[in-house]
């Protein structure tokens, strides 16, 4: 599920793929069947990216994070994704900013100036939430897609 602020930021090309749902009086936005199919395709088409490779232990950095205040078990969580997926180099908290749009835990590429970033958000059972940045061994645009997809599938919850 995607919030109204998410969709805004997302190519207008794309929302085809979408279809809009309300709960508790609040507007989201899901994939609908034309996007699941797409999306299979796409996983079905990069099964896993040729050029991905696991950290060398000298690549591999333990998750750092700001002297801020996060949500319940947000550092716990960002440590066990750098454990268990072994194509991470790190990762770090980033600056608090739109934190009421967090929901949940979900992955996604940012488009930035310099670059695209993999960002990955927590949500405690509070409602409270921060965003961290994860590194990988290669930062390709597909390869930043990949993971985002893989680690979605493995960790998301709305």
């Amino acid at each position: 599920m995607f919030s109204q602020n998410e969709v805004d930021k997302i190519d207008e090309k794309l929302r085809v793929f979408l279809t809009e749902v309300e709960i508790d009086g609040e507007v989201y936005y899901e994939l609908n069947p034309i996007g699941q199919v797409y999306l299979t395709a796409f996983r079905l088409r990069y099964p896993k990216p040729f050029n991905l490779r696991p950290a060398e232990p000298t690549e591999r950095k333990p998750p750092s994070f700001r002297d801020d205040h996060y949500p319940d078990g947000f550092k716990d969580f960002v440590k066990k994704i750098w454990k268990e997926k072994e194509w991470i180099t790190t990762c770090y908290s980033v600056p608090y900013s739109g934190q009421r749009a967090i929901k949940g835990i979900g992955f996604k590429v940012k488009k930035e100036e310099n670059g695209d970033k993999l960002i990955g958000t927590f949500q405690d059972k509070n409602g409270f939430g921060a965003r961290f940045q994860i590194r990988l061994t290669n930062e390709s645009s597909t390869t930043l897609t990949w993971a985002a997809d893989q680690l979605n599938q493995s960790y998301r919850e709305s």
